[in-house]
């Protein structure tokens, strides 16, 4: 009613409709309804953890909810979008074979801890024909190691062998799921890899500092030349010994082919730390220079960029179950490799791409000298200028 500039208002009480916020949550904020709300954030960002997921909601629907509400309705949401983990274990043996049945010559190992008439998984290694003949007969005896977290309800790793084919691509050659980073399971992964791959001659094994591997390494392949990720070796390097000088004597160490040079910038380092050499010679077995390095494998990275490539490649797969990661991944490698194959086809001439650009770059320099063919693949080269 209006009376002059005087008002009277009336209160209606009514119960609301809207969600708010409380710290008991919400009765309208089911299970079933974090689940619907978290999907497409899990779908899109992969690995969330419940407690950043709490934070998510409380921010974006203004609820704030029980920690364990929360984690059951993410458990949910992955039931529904990628049913049971736990049927996904109970599946692997019928997955074994199969690929051993429709893959001849391929090694797929799997290891269970067995409790009386109890089994739980442990472990799944996978290098199906196609990896291995094509390690074998196309590419250089370099492999390059390297494991990464998964994710979802069931934590465990995801270890690989990478390599590197003709034309410096990724060349993926076994894959695996271990429970942890450990001797025990390296061990076993590089116990299926000679398996698969035998020693091929002037071998090369590349990795980063993995918990256990170096003890793996040196006793499945002793005899192997083990290089080390230097950009690894330099981020441990530097907590002890800070500062440019250090930074750029280390890097240019790694990088020369020149044993000379090499010695001659380590003595640098001797000259203003004693301690320092004495960490990169005894903690550091490993090679991790250019000029220690074998020709045999023609390779000289000096880090372990292949095996995080990989990592990077396999993408969401680290999500998913494990039997659900394992096809996916095989999937991934057969439509490479059928891709890779057409590519192959189109090349024309006996070099690859690669090398007819790095080859190109080089004859520009070559200015004062002229090139005689004398066949396809040899040539007399003489210097025009004079001397």
């Amino acid at each position: 009613m209006q009376d002059g500039t005087t008002f009277e208002v009336k209160k209606m009480v009514e119960g609301h409709t809207c969600t708010r916020s409380n710290k008991g949550g919400n009765k309208r904020a089911t299970q079933g309804w974090v689940a619907n709300i978290v999907a497409e954030k899990l779908k899109s960002d992969g690995y969330v953890s419940p407690m950043e997921l709490r934070k998510w909601i409380t921010k974006t629907c203004n609820v704030e909810l029980p920690y364990l509400k929360v984690f059951i309705g993410k458990e949910q949401a992955y039931t529904d979008m990628y049913g049971k983990w736990e049927e996904s274990f109970m599946k692997l043996d019928e997955f074994r074979e199969e690929l051993l049945n429709r893959n001849e010559g391929s090694i797929v190992e799997i290891d269970f801890d067995t409790d009386g008439d109890k089994k739980r998984f442990k472990r799944f290694f996978i290098c199906l024909a196609a990896y291995s003949k094509g390690l074998l007969a196309g590419c250089r005896p370099y492999i390059a190691l390297d494991a990464c977290h998964l994710k979802g309800k069931f934590t465990s790793v995801l270890a690989a062998a990478t390599g590197i084919d003709g034309n410096n691509s990724i060349f993926p050659i076994a894959y695996s799921v271990l429970e942890s980073e450990s001797t025990q399971s390296w061990t076993w992964f590089l116990e299926s890899l000679k398996k698969s791959i035998g020693m091929p001659d002037g071998l090369v094994i590349s990795s980063d500092m993995q918990k256990g591997l170096e003890v793996a390494v040196m006793h499945i392949y002793p005899n192997v030349e083990h290089r080390e990720c230097v950009r690894h070796l330099y981020s441990n390097f530097k907590k002890q010994f800070r500062g440019e000088f250090f930074n750029k004597k280390l890097w240019g160490a790694a990088k020369t082919y020149r044993p000379t040079k090499h010695d001659r910038l380590l003595k640098d380092i001797v000259d203003v730390s004693q301690d320092a050499i004495t960490y990169l010679n005894i903690n550091h077995k490993k090679i991790w220079s250019r000029s220690k390095f074998g020709t045999t494998s023609k390779c000289d990275y000096i880090t372990n960029n292949i095996s995080e490539s990989f990592n990077s490649w396999i993408g969401a797969t680290r999500y998913q179950p494990v039997l659900d990661l394992l096809d996916a991944n095989r999937e991934k490698l057969m439509k490479r490799f059928d891709k890779k194959r057409i590519l192959v086809k189109r090349w024309n001439g006996v070099l690859v791409p690669n090398a007819k650009i790095r080859l190109n770059d080089i004859f520009k320099n070559l200015g004062e000298y002229e090139v005689c063919r004398s066949g396809d693949n040899q040539a007399e080269v003489k210097f025009k200028g004079t001397r």
